[in-house]
């Protein structure tokens, strides 16, 4: 509490203790392999990245931490490993990668691959998702099984052969194709802040696709979901939107979503930086001379001559927030040009309290 006299002047009551603070990262650990069960074998064999990754988190002590890109069978595994921070709460929900849907999605004539699953996979939850918490997890929704043909602001892709719109996709690829291309879950924890609800998320790239930019329409309408998700909570909820969202509001190919996201009047854009990824930029050029976005707001290290590095893994508080800090964990090193990470990603975290009191 703030006290202020007649005269103006203003200080702390000494008799209110501080409000409570919590930290919240998420990030996308590149922990996947291309058969079911390697990962969880790799770490119980002492795996060197998995090991890396486990110090990453630990360094950045997060409370609550959303990881993406991990398999399912190994997140026990992994939280145990990571040290001097017990994550007695985790949630993983199903993912779409790698479920079949008998149809063939990616025009490849063959019904059976990767690009037909629900979500890109070898193997169902390849590229999957856990959430570790210190706080109770108390309920949790998740929209992964909503057709995207289903949404009435859905924008599907042409095919660009014809004079039809959103005609990409066939009637019968429709009636299979969910929005979510891993899940989309609304996870509500019993936080010191009170009940907060966790938007997490892993929308596909918007690349390896074709002119019809199937991938390019599926990321925005990905993103977007949380936009109209939004505007449903209730106006006084604490949320948070978190997750490696593969966008890039300047640089990206799939701007439109993420630009909606970031200019929701609800979420609060901490725009965390650091100087690793300043660094990187300038060092690496190729593609990263050609960007518009600040390089500080970096947060994957992708191939310097196609890509370039991107913003794209995000911590959004509600406005019932107020932020008091915020990074990404991209460390400045002597040689930026040197990948000596164990992810292509960094973790970015964002510090926050309830208390929404006028700073002085």
């Amino acid at each position: 509490m703030v006290l202020c006299g007649l005269a103006g002047s203003c200080r702390s009551d000494p008799s209110t203790p501080p409000a409570p603070t919590i930290r919240i990262a998420t990030y996308n650990t590149s922990l996947y392999r291309d058969e079911v069960g390697a990962l969880a074998r790799a770490i119980a064999a002492g795996d060197s990245q998995a090991t890396k990754v486990a110090a990453v988190i630990a360094q950045a002590h997060p409370d609550v931490v959303l990881l993406n890109e991990i398999d399912a069978d190994a997140v026990d595994a992994f939280a145990a490993s990571i040290p001097g921070r017990p994550y007695a709460h985790r949630f993983v929900p199903p993912s779409n990668t790698g479920i079949p849907t008998g149809v063939d999605l990616d025009r490849d004539g063959k019904t059976n691959g990767a690009g037909d699953a629900r979500g890109f996979g070898r193997y169902p939850g390849q590229y999957g998702m856990a959430l570790l918490s210190r706080f109770p997890i108390d309920a949790s929704r998740c929209f992964g099984d909503v057709l995207w043909a289903s949404l009435p602001w859905a924008t599907l892709p042409d095919d660009i052969a014809t004079d039809a719109p959103a005609d990409y996709y066939s009637a019968e690829a429709r009636a299979v194709l969910p929005l979510s291309s891993k899940n989309h879950c609304d996870v509500t924890v019993r936080s010191p802040l009170g009940p907060l609800h966790l938007l997490i998320s892993h929308p596909t790239p918007p690349a390896f696709d074709g002119p019809e930019d199937r991938n390019g329409h599926r990321n925005r309408d990905e993103v977007l979901f949380w936009v109209h998700h939004i505007d449903a909570l209730p106006t006084s909820e604490h949320f948070v939107v978190l997750g490696d969202l593969n966008a890039d509001p300047e640089d990206g190919g799939a701007p439109l979503g993420i630009s909606a996201l970031l200019a929701h009047p609800r979420v609060v854009d901490p725009k965390p930086t650091s100087t690793g990824a300043a660094a990187a930029s300038r060092d690496q050029k190729q593609a990263n001379a050609t960007h518009l976005g600040d390089p500080r707001l970096d947060t994957a290290d992708f191939n310097d001559e196609a890509v370039g590095n991107l913003r794209v893994d995000y911590v959004l508080p509600s406005r019932t927030l107020r932020v008091l800090s915020a990074a990404v964990q991209w460390p400045a090193t002597v040689d930026a040009t040197v990948r000596a990470e164990p992810s292509d990603h960094h973790l970015v975290w964002v510090e926050v309290t309830a208390d929404s009191e006028p700073e002085n």
